[in-house]
């Protein structure tokens, strides 16, 4: 499962693998201002030639880390009435419970009079994407993107949208800039990782993994993806 960047009350309960501070990043920013906006990038990228090694299905990695929320700092309208913020309690709290159609309509009355708040807009995403509705996923991070460009979580979480559509190049577009804006990120690392095992860029795929592991060597997860990787690729040096 995707790693989904989870919304700042609903952190507690969905922790970041290995996440780290805010004030540890400092790589520049990089925005999209929208997704249609850097489909022309990944189109561009997508001509390079790389080394691959095509593997079955069987044996790509499939575990993506569920998605990421915001830091409750981000995006925050403080001039939101207590009715508002009780629903968005309530909407945080239907998340954590796994009710998500719930969920997504406290969210949805909170937007309606607060549509730019990014950090509703980020946890509408986070439900839609646990609902399997990617399409609607990606429209709300695009729109966090546009509110607020440097918000990784953002660019992580439409990444992984994207990935689970198929949409390879584009989600490898989103996550390297979810990087550049958060150079630490390692639920983005993994899970771009996973996008360049599908693509058959397996050294990429490695880099990524021994990225994650450079910022917390305590990842188990990752130990574990890298493990099968270099086992998957001993496999069909052997057949070869």
């Amino acid at each position: 499962m995707l790693c989904v960047a989870q919304p700042a009350a609903a952190q507690a309960m969905f922790p970041l693998l290995g996440f780290v501070n805010d004030e540890q990043a400092t790589g520049p920013s990089v925005v999209h201002s929208s997704y249609q906006g850097a489909n022309n990038a990944a189109a561009a990228s997508a001509g390079h030639s790389q080394q691959r090694i095509q593997l079955e299905p069987s044996q790509l990695y499939a575990g993506l880390q569920a998605v990421s929320l915001a830091p409750a700092s981000q995006g925050a309208d403080r001039s939101a009435g207590p009715n508002l913020e009780l629903l968005l309690k309530e909407a945080t709290e239907a998340y954590r419970a796994g009710d998500y159609s719930r969920a997504l309509a406290l969210c949805q009355a909170v937007s309606a009079a607060l549509p730019n708040r990014a950090d509703v807009l980020l946890l509408m995403g986070a439900i839609c994407y646990q609902l399997k509705d990617f399409q609607q996923c990606i429209v709300y991070n695009d729109r966090c993107i546009l509110i607020d460009p440097n918000l990784a979580e953002a660019h992580a979480n439409l990444a992984n949208a994207l990935q689970q559509l198929g949409n390879i190049d584009m989600a490898i577009v989103y996550y390297q800039s979810a990087l550049r804006l958060k150079p630490f990120f390692t639920d983005a690392y993994n899970n771009m990782a996973s996008a360049l095992v599908a693509k058959g860029l397996i050294p990429e795929a490695m880099d990524c993994y021994m990225q994650a592991l450079r910022v917390n060597p305590r990842l188990v997860d990752v130990h574990n993806n890298l493990g099968d990787l270099w086992r998957a690729q001993v496999r069909i040096q052997t057949l070869c």
